[in-house]
């Protein structure tokens, strides 16, 4: 049985020895075979297929120094690390150690894209591999939960009164003494979130207000329920309430910065966004909105410092990580900003702008096809980003798809809101004429 698909064929890679086949269900402990479904990414999968997947895992032992893949060649598997380490090579030179509990292959895997580097074995390694098969097997042909009559709507009317009766309850409770303000407040207010009904929070947080006037929380978080329904203006207003009302709230300061910065008022944006992390030095938010603050006002150094500290402080913070990698390419600095997108890919591979920024890397070095295979990959989470599809469609006009580059220059210049970049598409959209 071969395990990996190099170039299309099916080759076995040398020293590669088959331990056991497909994973039976009663011998995963025994045989300390990962759990997926602790995994990302596969936690974010539907269990059924993270179910399906996880009796499609390959035990696969191999020898040291042993190439598993070079760079540039496509394969189709994904690999988990169980034992050993694992070492990729950039062209650049440049290494990365990946060792147990780590993976490798999930661009291949997920979206059939060429390997960016070559994947060497540094010791004897064990891998938990899945087949680009098995993985499309496991999401074609899992069945679906038998659907059920969905329960009759409540009006919003009912709702309404439901909420109300609990959040004068609540309130009763906690002008009685028997039961902490900011606790009952933190749980009507996520009861209604949660429920998807900002609307509900608002009510709610509105009633507190004329109880607790005097409570910088209630009009920070009344603020947040008013920016997420798109009532801007009324979120401002309720931020700058709670700042005034307690100038040491990190939260409200960090929030009026993001409502400033959504207005264009970059410099108020940044001071108060300054004041967040002067209360609040541990936030990694906190960084970020500051980093999208100083991208915005042309700083990219500062920018750049920002989100570095975001992803410091979490690793979490893929997006920090991808935006401070554009500013990387900005800079000229292509394969440290490679790096950094392949590493946001590792965690999260459906990841909309590491997915862009390797098309955009691709097409710059005169590679049109991967380009289009990142582009369009970036796109199916993110359909309306004008810059992967501006480059999506001079891609396509590089290999001659005229017609589908047209279509693609047409899509960014309807969702884009930047005129520099509306320039650029007209551009390219007479281009063929001139």
């Amino acid at each position: 049985m071969a395990f990996f698909f190099i170039n299309g064929g099916a080759q076995p890679s040398s020293g590669m020895v088959l331990a056991t086949g497909r994973v039976k269900g009663n011998t995963m402990q025994a045989e300390g075979i990962p759990d997926l479904q602790q995994i990302h990414p596969f936690s974010r999968l539907a269990p059924g297929v993270c179910q399906s997947l996880q009796q499609r895992l390959h035990r696969v032992v191999i020898s040291t120094k042993k190439h598993l893949v070079l760079h540039g060649e496509r394969g189709s598997f994904l690999a988990l690390i169980g034992r050993g380490q694992v070492e990729l090579l950039s062209p650049t030179g440049k290494t990365l150690t990946l060792s147990a509990g780590q993976s490798f292959g999930i661009g291949i895997a997920y979206h059939g894209l060429p390997s960016a580097d070559s994947m060497v074995t540094r010791s004897e390694v064990v891998l938990w591999v899945i087949l680009g098969s098995d993985w499309q097997s496991a999401r074609s042909n899992t069945p679906q939960p038998a659907s059920t009559p969905a329960p009759e709507p409540r009006s919003r009317k009912a709702l309404k009164r439901i909420f109300l009766t609990m959040a004068l309850t609540g309130l009763a409770l906690v002008i009685l003494g028997a039961a902490p303000l900011e606790t009952t407040h933190n749980l009507m207010t996520r009861l209604a979130l949660d429920a998807g009904r900002p609307d509900l929070a608002e009510y709610y947080l509105r009633i507190a207000t004329y109880l607790q006037p005097d409570y910088a929380r209630i009009y920070d978080t009344l603020g947040y329920a008013l920016f997420i329904q798109g009532k801007e203006e009324e979120a401002l207003a309720v931020f700058m309430q709670a700042v005034s009302l307690d100038a040491d709230d990190a939260a409200a300061q960090n929030n009026l910065g993001v409502v400033l910065l959504q207005r264009a008022q970059i410099d108020q944006a940044i001071e108060h966004m300054h004041k967040a992390i002067d209360l609040h030095p541990g936030s990694p938010q906190a960084y970020f909105n500051l980093g999208n603050a100083y991208l915005v006002d042309g700083d990219l150094e500062a920018a750049a410092r920002h989100y570095r500290m975001a992803f410091d402080l979490d690793a979490n913070q893929l997006d920090a990580k991808a935006m401070w990698a554009g500013i990387l390419l900005k800079k000229n600095q292509v394969e440290d900003a490679r790096q950094a997108w392949e590493q946001v890919l590792s965690q999260d591979p459906a990841h909309n702008l590491a997915l862009r920024g390797l098309g955009v890397i691709a097409f710059m070095e005169g590679q049109p096809e991967p380009a289009v295979t990142y582009l369009e990959a970036a796109l199916i989470s993110h359909p309306q980003d004008a810059v992967a599809r501006f480059y999506l469609g001079l891609a396509l006009q590089a290999l001659g798809k005229t017609a589908e580059a047209d279509a693609e220059f047409g899509a960014a210049l309807a969702n884009s809101r930047d005129l520099i970049l509306s320039q650029m598409v007209k551009s390219s959209l007479l281009a063929p004429l001139r």
